[in-house]
């Protein structure tokens, strides 16, 4: 797989002399969709703040599709990479709908007639098009990040950061938005990196950065992530339910497999009833 993301032993604090982030390492590939989870503090939306260049590391290397990034082409994070924030109200800038989903492309001066077709577009894949004319105190909060998602996609940035961005929704909203993060990988092949607390969302990335102190203590598939229950319980984090479950009846019949998929545990379980 193509490479698009490189960090190279990335030092940053906000503090001189207090790293937050010690010789952080990873690579992400073109159309993964990523996770990166710990608890509080442990540096994950510093990572975040570093992507789309609003921070600049005291000292390492950034790779964007293979381009070293430098002081004179620090713009290209800006224009590949777009960030949902956790507080929708943050990203609201327009009067209405249309015209927060509108701004961005004003700024890079899309003519009139594209601007509508790309605005009627990404309002159509949110689920938004009944909204455009609606002002921000008319919507709920799933329905203002959505609006700032489309605002996002509207831009057409080949990566999206969600930096907890369900954390202040209501279930259903927070179920609609994971499931959009899903869709945007896997049809419109975006590069997915999601910064959360939320351990069902993490099962179904491709693969998890587990970040503890400022640095990276693994960066593997959900399964094998979880599964390390030592590690897991280092980083103040938990298992998802099924996963647990799976491994407690694994305790007791080794030939249940131990999953993070409901529909695999079924099965699994019907399988040795029919044995």
């Amino acid at each position: 797989m193509k490479k698009i993301i490189e960090f190279n032993k990335i030092n940053f604090g906000y503090e001189k002399n207090l790293p937050i982030l010690k010789d952080v390492s990873f690579t992400i590939n073109d159309g993964e969709y990523i996770c990166i989870v710990g608890h509080n503090g442990c540096g994950k939306s510093t990572i975040s703040k570093i992507l789309i260049g609003l921070l600049k590391p005291w000292s390492g290397e950034i790779k964007l599709s293979d381009q070293i990034i430098n002081q004179s082409n620090y713009h290209l994070l800006r224009e590949n990479i777009g960030v949902i924030f956790q507080n929708p109200e943050n990203q609201f800038v327009g009067l209405t709908v249309e015209d927060d989903i509108a701004f961005g492309l004003e700024n890079k001066q899309i003519d009139p007639l594209e601007m509508k077709k790309i605005i009627a577009d990404v309002s159509k894949l949110l689920k938004i098009d009944k909204l455009l004319k609606l002002g921000p105190q008319n919507l709920s909060g799933g329905e203002k990040q959505k609006v700032a998602i489309a605002s996002i996609l509207a831009m057409g940035p080949k990566i999206i950061v969600f930096d907890e961005a369900t954390a202040m929704l209501d279930p259903k909203s927070k179920n609609e938005i994971k499931n959009l993060m899903l869709e945007l990988k896997q049809k419109y092949h975006k590069t997915i990196i999601s910064i959360t607390h939320d351990m069902d969302e993490a099962s179904k990335a491709d693969k998890i950065l587990l970040m503890n102190k400022g640095q990276v203590q693994d960066f593997a598939s959900p399964l094998d992530i979880f599964k390390n229950v030592g590690k897991v319980k280092d980083a103040a984090l938990d298992q998802p339910f099924i996963l647990k479950l799976s491994m407690e009846l694994n305790r007791i019949n080794p030939h249940v497999v131990p999953t993070l998929n409901s529909k695999q545990l079924i099965k699994n379980i019907i399988d040795l009833k029919k044995q």
